[in-house]
């Protein structure tokens, strides 16, 4: 688990994809909605994608990379929706606004299909996919490179 620099183009190629998402996102949030730590968060979950799924996966050939960096735009996004969903999730639980865990479960995914609905107006979708493909592409030139 040593650090290289494809692990690093990695993570901050998927860093900057999750800030600028987050930055197009806060717009479809509902009004009085906290978006302060959005885009950090959202770039540091990124960036530890990029650093331990795309940045070793390096040395396959640009289709794969490419293939590999929109996998790992969506991993992102996954991984970001959940974040915030479970942490919605918790929140209310700490109210006492479920019944049980498994309405708590449920609440979550559904809490996390809901913020998924957010990436659909604007070009956050775009970004995701054409930066994800741009971030393998330079993943795999840096391995390729970078000595």
């Amino acid at each position: 688990m040593y650090p290289t620099a494809a692990k690093l183009v990695a993570a901050a190629c998927l860093a900057a994809i999750a800030w600028n998402v987050s930055g197009a996102v806060i717009g479809n949030l509902p009004r009085g909605t906290p978006a302060g730590l959005l885009a950090p968060l959202n770039a540091l979950i990124a960036a530890f994608v990029g650093w331990r799924f795309l940045g070793p996966r390096r040395g396959q050939g640009y289709g794969t990379a490419a293939a590999l960096g929109l996998t790992a735009s969506g991993l992102s996004t996954c991984a970001a929706l959940a974040f915030w969903a479970g942490l919605e999730m918790l929140q209310r639980s700490i109210d006492l606004y479920y019944r049980g865990p498994m309405d708590a479960i449920e609440a979550g995914i559904g809490l996390g299909v809901e913020y998924a609905g957010y990436l659909a107006p604007g070009p956050a979708i775009g970004t995701l996919a054409l930066g994800g493909i741009a971030a393998g592409l330079a993943t795999e030139w840096t391995a390729r490179h970078a000595r």
